[in-house]
């Protein structure tokens, strides 16, 4: 039996939250309190001050002691109203479309709403007139009800979408609603706009004719102000005068702050101290403090590049002279030997056999050093067409299987059926994917696993390289991309070192990238080209 209740009570709240949230059951519920307050009043007054016919002795306090019993039963509706509005949830009650509109709509025209109920209300009074509004109340006849529910029913929703008003701001904070959702901080916020605007364009530019204009127009608002605290008088307009003296002298101090601060900001850059940082949010000096940053971090980034730069060269100068060094020490050594007469015909045919080999190693690594330079400064012709970038792929691979086989490792590919088309040079790409597919095969583990993957989205397409690298890779990645860099440090594997450094520039030539991920012993390259 007590379960039912229970079930019972839940059902009915339920339906009473589900009623304010919709416009017609919240108007629904308004009309039934307005017609209930009215209805009240009746058998109320028969009750307590009973019925008394007016006379002239008695109509003062007969008719007071009406007004009075009506004024108490419209504050205890509405006393009940707010416990019911600030009972319900506002998540129910904000779903209700009249809710939603008085919500949006700004607080100027919300007063306006209330100043023309009453405007009406006084208006319907004196139309009516005080006599027969008198003998309306004192006879409750038909034009009590016709006219009292109405003006009733108006005035309790007002009322309750001012509640449901003040919980909303509750909900999304008085400033936000005073800035967004009235007429005067709508223009405050865009004369502050206006203002900082014009202030900035005139410090961050030199003075013209058009940022004349703009400074008029701050001291026109200026003076606007000024001639509206006068216009308030003597009493007020000296406090505003205050008000407004004491404004601008913290904002005078607060600007004195910032160009201290940026002044200091300058003197330590000009010492060659860059660890100062400046905050941006500096108001009209917002921008002097991002261009001192801005100087900062590149002079920052300069010398750091300019480090680098010169610890590069002097590592290029180190490995082109071994790299060179080493097969033309072999020819010179050889051609000596040479030159001996008791050579025979074996042991000859065994030397000019090194001195071949020796001789094309150097015209590789000259060959290669060309193309890297050229590479590099973008002085290569590029003959650009739509071919399918994965069958170019294929292609190579396929042009390669006789090393792939003479080595130890296993190659999985894994490639779409279908082409996909970009915009390249054939004879470059086969060149980048060539360098890539050497370095894997002279660098990786033995008796592993190297895997080639091809992902695209709309716009890109990336081929993917993984191998396990036979070497400690305890470089930074974007190193290895470098000239006569190698994963072999001790530069005892055939190559140049300039296959990487090639195809990067190669790819950026035709707008791809290559991005390097090295993870412990994994080795992961990446080349991504635009789609067509």
């Amino acid at each position: 039996m007590d379960t039912n209740l229970k079930d019972k009570d839940e059902v009915g709240k339920e339906i009473d939250i589900n009623l304010t949230a919709s416009t017609w059951g919240t108007l629904l519920i308004l009309f039934v309190l307005a017609v209930v307050s009215v209805s009240l009043y009746s058998p109320i007054r028969n009750m307590t001050i009973g019925y008394r016919p007016f006379t002239s002795d008695n109509f003062g306090d007969v008719l007071q002691q009406e007004i009075i019993l009506i004024l108490a039963i419209g504050a205890l509706s509405v006393f009940l109203l707010t416990i019911l509005t600030f009972a319900v949830p506002y998540s129910h009650q904000k779903k209700a479309t009249m809710v939603q509109f008085f919500n949006k709509i700004y607080l100027e025209i919300k007063f306006l709403l209330w100043l023309m109920f009453f405007m009406v209300f006084i208006f319907g009074i004196g139309l009516i007139g005080s006599l027969e509004l008198e003998k309306i109340i004192h006879e409750i006849n038909w034009y009590f009800y016709t006219i009292g529910i109405p003006v009733t029913f108006i005035f309790y929703t007002l009322i309750y979408l001012s509640l449901i008003n003040l919980k909303h701001i509750h909900y999304t904070g008085f400033v936000n609603e005073i800035i967004h959702n009235t007429l005067i901080g709508k223009l405050c916020v865009y004369v502050n706009k206006y203002v900082s605007n014009s202030v900035a364009q005139i410090i961050d530019v030199e003075i013209t004719k058009k940022h004349k204009e703009k400074l008029l127009s701050l001291l026109l608002i200026n003076f606007v102000v000024l001639i509206l605290i006068n216009l308030v008088g003597s009493g007020l307009g000296i406090l505003l005068i205050i008000g407004y003296t004491v404004l601008l002298f913290n904002y005078g101090v607060e600007l004195l702050e910032k160009v201290r601060a940026l002044n200091a900001a300058s003197r330590q850059l000009s010492t060659g101290n860059f660890d100062v940082t400046l905050p941006e949010d500096m108001g009209i000096l917002s921008s002097f403090a991002k261009n001192l940053n801005n100087i900062k971090e590149g002079f920052k980034v300069a010398v750091e590049q300019e480090v680098k730069s010169q610890n590069m060269k002097t590592q290029l100068i180190s490995n082109v002279s071994h790299d060179l060094k080493t097969p033309l020490t072999s020819i010179i050594t050889y051609v000596d030997l040479l030159k001996k007469e008791d050579i025979d015909q074996e042991t000859l045919r065994e030397y000019i056999d090194i001195l071949d080999r020796k001789s094309k190693r150097l015209q590789v690594l000259i060959d290669d050093l060309f193309e890297a330079s050229k590479a590099s400064t973008g002085d290569i012709e590029l003959h650009l067409e739509n071919l399918d970038v994965v069958a170019l792929l294929r292609q190579t691979l396929g042009e390669m299987e006789e090393k792939i086989n003479q080595s130890t490792l296993k190659i999985r590919v894994n490639l779409p059926d279908h082409k996909i088309i970009c915009n390249l040079d054939g004879a470059r790409t086969y060149r980048v994917f060539e360098n890539i597919l050497s370095n894997i095969l002279k660098y990786s583990l033995q008796n592993t696993r190297v895997y080639i993957d091809a992902v695209e989205d709309e716009k890109n397409v990336s081929l993917i390289f993984k191998n396990i690298s036979a070497y400690e890779m305890n470089f930074d990645p974007s190193e290895i991309t470098e000239r006569f860099m190698r994963a072999d440090q001790s530069r005892n594997t055939e190559g140049s070192g300039l296959g990487l450094a090639i195809s990067k520039s190669l790819v950026e030539l035709q707008d791809g990238t290559i991005d390097i991920d090295i993870d412990g012993d994994l080795f992961k390259l990446t080349v991504t080209f635009p789609k067509i």
